[in-house]
């Protein structure tokens, strides 16, 4: 929720800054990486070369 939120639609953001901004979140070090490996899998965002990237609704069936 929180950290899709941040990112900017058009310009995205590299993985170490999405990871930066869940340890000022006060996630733990281990869990910043596991939420952002889950948005990844689960298809909320997209990576092109380290860089991460919401992925619009209309773009993509959801996948239970």
């Amino acid at each position: 929720g929180m950290l899709l939120e941040t990112i900017d639609a058009d310009d995205g953001i590299l993985r170490t800054d999405a990871h930066e901004r869940l340890l000022e979140a006060d996630y733990a070090e281990g869990d910043a990486e596991y939420a952002i490996d889950r948005l990844l899998s689960r298809g909320y965002l997209y990576d092109i070369d380290s860089q991460l990237f919401v992925t619009e609704d209309e773009d993509f069936e959801r996948i239970e």
